[in-house]
This record gives structure tokens, C-alpha cells and sequence, in this order.
């Protein structure tokens, strides 16, 4: 798949497109003549602790370890020019400022489980690192994403879920040739959820969520911070044996102090703009006959000051 992209401000300045109708741009990776020589590690590995496979019948303290659960996932892509083969080959080593490397996609997961198939309360923490490196002819493009997420679910009733997510973490972005597409941003949100779902027939779904998002320059000329909130409601009709119905509505108000038209704005603001914002979307999908799929997608936004827009899409499936 393309990744579309924008241009966000300058010449040199392209944001890859959250919304597609804003995208004019698609990123081309053209080979050169020009060959390095590295050592190439690819590890993928997934180790679950499930005690409650063992222990789910016991009672006492065994019984109380059983409620919990462990999932770690954690996976590799490196290239490096290393000449140590120890070193070079070590699937643990991802550190993007090692001047050895060459590219890297490196992703850890841990999800520490409580309760996790409870039809009653239950709770995961999650710590995740995402790191990406490329080397372009112009020099490297790095990014990485850290965060901790806790979510929790309680069923108030029989039709009734609570749900509610928390998350801290820092992004950065580093470019050798675009200046302009750099960030460090460290950030925080909340976000409850009320889930009504009186069968299997029709579900609704409404939600708060309090993003604050704060950048620090690397030239020591501050911080530019974003403050979103975001209110909104999302519903789901199932069709009996045919297909379904999605529609979302959201109310999202931005708060931003930092300058406009750059890479740092789209990333604060997530293509959104400061003031008051609208967004809402609307899926079909059909089932028709026992091998066609029909999926109809409409979606649109408001920003302050601006007109809206109104995206549509049509797609056919067949299924031989």
C-alpha cells in the first residue's frame, strides 16, 4: 500500500495524510547504483503465561495467581554494520543513535492481564517501543513511540459496560535532511467510555477524551502544547444475516499555542485545527446473494473557519 502524503507547510515539508482527501502526494523509494554492505537479523518471538490454564480449577492463592496473565511480543528488522558478528547478529540490540545502523523496525509489547476473560471486571497494562530507521540519500529519517496504556472494563448491568483507557508516552522524529520534520512530544489522555449493548442485535457507545500533547524544541525556544477534547457518540446496527450499520458523531475542541502550518501543528492536532471541530462517519455494509459484498463509507469534517468536507467511497466484493 502507497502512503499518501501532504505538503505542510515549506518545500521540504511533507506529513503523511490522516485524512485522504487532503493527500496530493505519494513517497517514491528509488535504488541507486550505490551498495553497503550489512548484517541483516530479523527476530520474531511471542511468549504468553496463562496460569489460569493450570491452576483455573484450584482455590486460594492459586486461584487468586490464575485470574492473572502475561503476553509479551516482541519483533525485528535490523540492518547494521557492525563487524563484531556477536554484536551484529544480537536480536536484542535496537538502538536508533548507534551510527552502525543502517535501517531498523523494532517493536516490544507487554500486556499484563487481570481478569482478562472475566465477563465482570478486568484490567491490562500495557508498555510498548516502537523504532523505525531509514537510511535515504539524503541522510536518516528516525522515529520512535513509547507509552504505558491501562485499560479498564466493568459490566454495571447486563446491557451496561464502563470502559476507560489511560495512556502516557513520547513520540519523537528525526530527519538529516528535513529540519522541519522534527518533534519530541510527550503526552497524556483519558478516555471513558459507556457502552450500551442490550443484545447482539444493536450496540451504543459514548466517550470522553482528554489528550494533552506537549513538544519540546531542540533549539531551546520552548514548548508548543495542544490541549484536545474530544466528546462523541458511535452506534452499531446488525442486520440479521445481511450486514451491518456504523455510524460515529464527534465533537472535538483544540486549544494550541505553538505556530500554524507545519509539522509539528499536523502532528499536535492530528490534521484537525485549533477552535471547534466536527467529525462523523457512516459505514454499510450488505451482504448480497452468498458471494457478493456490497460496503458503502461516507465521512466528513468541520473545522472553525473553514467549509466542510465530504469524503464517499463505494467498494465490491466477490467471494469465489
Amino acid at each position: 500500500n502507497l502512503n499518501l502524503y501532504r505538503k505542510a507547510h515549506s518545500q521540504n515539508e511533507y506529513v503523511q495524510a490522516v485524512y485522504q482527501d487532503t493527500a496530493r502526494y505519494i513517497r517514491i523509494y528509488t535504488p541507486t547504483n550505490d551498495f553497503t554492505k550489512v548484517y541483516s537479523t530479523q527476530f520474531n518471538e511471542v511468549i504468553n503465561l496463562n496460569p489460569r490454564v493450570v491452576w483455573g480449577g484450584k482455590k486460594g492463592i492459586k486461584k487468586l495467581v490464575s485470574r492473572f496473565s502475561n503476553q509479551l511480543v516482541y519483533r525485528i528488522d535490523r540492518k547494521t554494520q557492525r563487524d563484531n558478528l556477536l554484536e551484529a547478529f544480537d536480536p536484542f540490540f535496537s538502538t536508533v543513535s548507534d551510527s552502525t545502523l543502517v535501517t531498523l523496525t523494532s517493536s516490544l509489547r507487554n500486556t499484563f492481564f487481570f481478569n482478562r476473560s472475566s465477563s465482570k471486571v478486568g484490567a491490562d497494562y500495557s508498555f510498548a517501543q516502537n523504532n523505525s530507521k531509514v537510511y535515504l540519500a539524503n541522510g536518516f529519517e528516525t522515529r520512535t513511540n513509547e507509552y504505558h496504556k491501562l485499560k479498564v472494563r466493568w459490566n454495571l448491568a447486563k446491557i451496561l459496560t464502563l470502559n476507560a483507557v489511560g495512556e502516557y508516552g513520547w513520540k519523537t522524529s528525526k530527519s538529516d535532511f528535513f529540519s522541519t520534520n522534527q518533534f519530541n512530544i510527550r503526552y497524556y489522555e483519558i478516555e471513558p467510555q459507556l457502552v450500551v449493548q442490550p443484545g447482539t442485535k444493536w450496540r451504543a457507545r459514548v466517550k470522553f477524551k482528554y489528550t494533552d500533547k506537549l513538544n519540546f524544541q531542540e533549539d531551546g525556544l520552548g514548548t508548543q502544547q495542544a490541549i484536545l477534547r474530544d466528546v462523541g457518540v458511535d452506534g452499531k446496527y446488525n442486520l440479521l444475516q445481511r450486514g451491518s450499520i456504523n455510524a460515529t458523531f464527534n465533537f472535538i475542541s483544540i486549544s494550541y499555542d505553538g505556530s500554524t502550518g507545519n509539522t509539528v501543528e499536523f502532528e499536535l492536532l492530528e490534521g484537525l485545527k485549533a477552535g471547534l471541530n466536527y467529525t462523523w462517519s457512516a459505514f454499510f455494509q450488505m451482504r448480497i446473494g452468498k458471494n457478493m459484498q456490497v460496503n458503502l463509507q461516507y465521512s466528513g469534517r468541520k473545522s472553525e473557519d473553514a467549509r466542510s468536507v465530504h469524503t464517499g467511497t463505494v467498494q465490491v466484493r466477490a467471494f469465489f
